[in-house]
């Protein structure tokens, strides 16, 4: 399973301080791209593949439910995750 995500987020002005003082600027790359891939990695393998497209709606539900968690964790605010590309490989 092949897919694209969006996520749109930003550090809580209030928490900025500590998110650069525990991560860096790197934030992105050190925390969201790495929850975001194990949200993905884990909701989709929760679905058979043949049913994975019908039950597109709950599988974002849930993977934003989960990215939303984590990130309120480390000093961020989710505003908005999508699925927006979902295909499969020939396999």
């Amino acid at each position: 399973v092949h897919t694209n995500v969006t996520v749109n987020f930003h550090p809580r002005p209030q928490e900025l301080w500590a998110l650069y003082q525990e991560v860096g600027f790197e934030y992105t790359d050190k925390i969201v791209t790495p929850v975001v891939r194990e949200a993905l990695k884990a909701e989709i393998a929760k679905h058979p593949v043949d049913k994975l497209l019908l039950n597109r709606e709950q599988v974002s539900q849930s993977i934003r439910n989960y990215v939303s968690h984590k990130l309120a964790e480390r000093h961020l605010d989710m505003e908005m995750a999508s699925l927006t590309n979902l295909r499969f490989s020939p396999e």
